[in-house]
């Protein structure tokens, strides 16, 4: 059975599992790593990149560029939501494919309900001169940035179990 690089990301998407932490703006790192070594078992080159992140309802846009944060008091920002001064890495990071589609399997720590934004677990949109966007059912809109910011120095791996189960399920979703 041949399948296409974007039947390949559909699965992927699709069959993800959150990879969870106490402070949920910790998890797009690992969910980088993950994403960039799953399109790898299935022949697709990928990196991982910093992104800034503006989000919107349909009714008022809540966010832009350089703050997510002004809307959100339990810890979770963006790039610049932290200064210098705190040490803090700033940013947020996704998976870039070799096709320029941008894979953010964290996207769903950023759903807001109480604002009227309600992400997917995982979001791929095709990268346009630095720029991905992706709308939602209920008119949410995110778009990403490439961030000239380097990715942080972290002691995330990669665990075998997670990372087989992961491609176990894409591979029967693609049957």
């Amino acid at each position: 059975m041949s399948v296409t690089d974007a039947e390949i990301i559909a699965a992927l998407i699709d069959t993800w599992r959150p990879i969870t932490f106490p402070n949920r703006a910790r998890s797009c790192i690992p969910s980088a790593l993950y994403a960039v070594a799953g399109l790898k078992e299935f022949g697709i080159t990928a990196h991982a990149e910093v992104v800034e992140i503006a989000i919107e309802n349909a009714e008022v846009g809540l966010t832009g560029f350089g703050t997510v944060a002004a809307w959100d008091e339990d810890g979770v920002g963006g790039p610049r939501d932290q200064t210098q001064a705190t040490g803090a890495w700033v940013g947020h990071m996704v998976a870039v494919t070799r096709n320029e589609v941008l894979i953010d399997l964290a996207a769903g720590s950023w759903s807001r309900p109480q604002h009227s934004i309600v992400l997917p677990t995982a979001i791929a949109a095709p990268l346009e001169a630095g720029v991905a966007t992706w709308h939602g059912t209920l008119g949410e809109t995110v778009v990403y940035r490439l961030f000239d910011n380097p990715p942080p120095a972290h002691d995330h791996t990669i665990k075998h179990g997670v990372l087989q189960g992961w491609l176990d399920r894409a591979e029967q979703a693609l049957r």
